[in-house]
């Protein structure tokens, strides 16, 4: 499902019905580009999934979120802020590899 702004998307969100059983569907997460973030648009997106995810008859909705130790993505705090329970976490510690070249930190 997107988001868009002058005929130019710039979010996301992604829903998969039933992939863990009759009524159970996994969300996937939400992204809205940085530049427009704080427009409301992540909170409409979220809106927008869980009446898709009411339609084709979902009784719940899971998301799987990855923390890099006490850092939530902007979608996790989307997903609580509308409402979501975490249940359980999964952390994963972050390994810094230095390239010559650039320096980017990998997951």
């Amino acid at each position: 499902m997107g988001a868009f702004l002058d005929e130019k998307l710039v979010g996301l969100a992604i829903l998969r019905p039933d992939a863990y059983g009759s009524g159970e569907a996994r969300f996937n997460g939400a992204y809205v580009l940085p530049k427009f973030r704080e427009k409301r648009i992540g909170s409409a997106l979220m809106n927008a999934i869980t009446r898709e995810a009411q339609r084709l008859h979902q009784k719940r909705m899971k998301v799987y979120k990855l923390a890099l130790l006490d850092h939530l993505a902007p979608g996790s705090l989307l997903y609580l802020k509308s409402g979501g329970k975490i249940e359980a976490e999964c952390l994963q510690l972050q390994k810094t590899y230095d390239h010559p070249k650039n320096k980017h930190s990998f997951s």
